[in-house]
């Protein structure tokens, strides 16, 4: 038997898978019961990919603890970079002499791109232990 999963039920799943598999990164995970929607939202640390790849058979049918659980859910994620950080891949991009002023709408992928640079050279973490 299929029990119907609320987003309450899966806010709470969500949450603990991130706190194991990233126990580093603080994660703020929200249900919407009205919506049908969880929120997932962090600070610096584990890039979007890894968290949706962690958590988004959450909004399909899934099987938890042996129990099947009936869903329909949209997960939104939100990674924002704090100010130290965002300082951080700005001097990168001045040293490697790359404008920033005109990035207009690919800012954020050169961000990204900047961003996992720094990474592979192990001057920023990743989050990921």
């Amino acid at each position: 038997m299929k029990l119907c999963s609320t987003p309450a039920i899966a806010a709470k799943i969500a949450r603990g898978i991130l706190k194991k598999r990233f126990p580093a990164t603080k994660f703020s995970v929200r249900a919407n019961a009205y919506a049908l929607t969880l929120s997932v939202s962090w600070d610096d640390g584990v890039m979007k990919e890894h968290v949706t790849q962690a958590i988004e058979w959450l909004e399909k049918d899934f099987v938890w603890e042996n129990q099947e659980y009936n869903n329909s859910l949209y997960i939104t994620y939100e990674r924002n970079l704090s100010p130290e950080r965002k300082a951080i891949i700005h001097n990168r991009l001045v040293d490697e002499k790359i404008d920033t002023e005109w990035f207009g709408e690919f800012r954020s992928t050169f961000l990204r791109s900047a961003e996992r640079r720094l990474i592979q050279e192990f001057v920023l973490s990743d989050g990921i232990k």
